[in-house]
């Protein structure tokens, strides 16, 4: 092997392990913005239910005065 391929391979092999390290970064971005968006859905979710018992409590309220 003369020396241009062997400084063609390992080029390849740095830009190989450029685009590995790109596509790793790319997954846990989108694993911690799917993990966001499940967070804020849970306490979406947990706000409309605690809004929901503070409307039934004032609606009792009213129904039994």
């Amino acid at each position: 092997m003369t020396l241009l391929h062997e400084e063609l391979a390992h080029e390849r092999i740095r830009l190989l392990q450029e685009e590995v390290a790109a596509l790793q970064w790319a997954a846990e971005v989108r694993r911690s913005r799917r993990e966001a968006l499940r967070a804020a859905a849970r306490d979406t979710g947990r706000a409309t239910r605690q809004e929901a018992r503070i409307r039934l409590r004032g609606l009792r309220s009213l129904l039994t005065r």
